[in-house]
């Protein structure tokens, strides 16, 4: 009950077009703390990562960003420890980035 409240909050204060400078503001607060190139932009994009085949896994995320640059950046709120969250983040990361790469495109250009 508390996830989906909290979900609830974090999607309500970020995850609008009127709160679009709020998230824009986070994102780069994170970024600087990575020491990694702020975004002067930041559009929301469906949360929902598709399926290629029947037996995939549905996979909604909190929040799902892009920016100028085309970096997709996947928004996730954690208030406890969850056993599973590395190898969700890993398979989140990993759809969101095979999603990103085009036909005859060099692998380090994704």
């Amino acid at each position: 009950m508390h996830r989906a409240i909290n979900d609830m909050v974090f999607k309500y204060i970020f995850g609008s077009e009127e709160r679009r400078e709020l998230l824009k503001a986070f994102v780069n607060l994170v970024l600087e703390r990575a020491g990694l190139p702020l975004a002067s932009t930041i559009s929301l994009k469906t949360p929902f990562l598709l399926k290629q085949f029947v037996k995939d896994k549905d996979s909604v995320l909190d929040l799902r960003a892009e920016d100028e640059m085309g970096r997709v950046f996947n928004l996730e709120i954690q208030i406890a420890k969850h056993p599973g969250f590395a190898e969700r983040a890993l398979y989140y990361w990993s759809k969101i980035y095979g999603s990103q790469l085009r036909i005859a495109e060099s692998w380090k250009n994704g």
